[in-house]
């Protein structure tokens, strides 16, 4: 079975959707991961939203890891608002092509999970922000400096 040997990773092109940090980052608690991969990655793949089952037709000599692809790039669109990519890949793990570019903690993260981030981060030179809730919606306000006033 082909599906058996594809890895998926899935990842939002936005970190701004209340829905995302409720169901994916513990109700604002979480992380999110900001990296780079170019949109022409042979395995970065959109994802396309629509009914309810992939379009597949099987009389039409689909190969088999096409296939599989095709099923694990299309999703229910109710499912619309993740604006998701995946990462399709067939080894144990995927090399990003660039570093990490930024991290996104929740404003509910534990203080001390978010200072463990904050040393690890201003360590490896990685940006990172905390969200806040606006009259315009999510945003995201900068870190300071370890030993700067907030």
């Amino acid at each position: 079975m082909e599906k058996k040997k594809i890895r998926i990773c899935s990842l939002s092109s936005t970190y701004d959707s209340h829905l995302l940090w409720a169901h994916y980052a513990d109700g604002f608690s979480g992380v999110a991961i900001e990296v780079d991969i170019p949109d022409n990655h042979p395995s970065l793949m959109k994802m396309e939203y629509g009914g309810v089952f992939a379009n597949v037709n099987f009389q039409d000599g689909d190969v088999p890891r096409e296939t599989a692809r095709r099923i694990f790039s299309s999703k229910y669109i109710d499912w619309s608002y993740e604006k998701e990519f995946r990462i399709l890949h067939g080894e144990h793990f995927f090399e990003l092509p660039n570093t990490v570019r930024r991290i996104i903690v929740g404003h509910r993260m534990s203080p001390s999970l978010f200072e463990a981030l904050r040393i690890i981060c201003e360590r490896k030179d990685i940006e990172i922000n905390r969200t806040g809730i606006g009259d315009e919606g999510i945003d995201v306000d900068s870190v300071p400096a370890l030993g700067e006033p907030w």
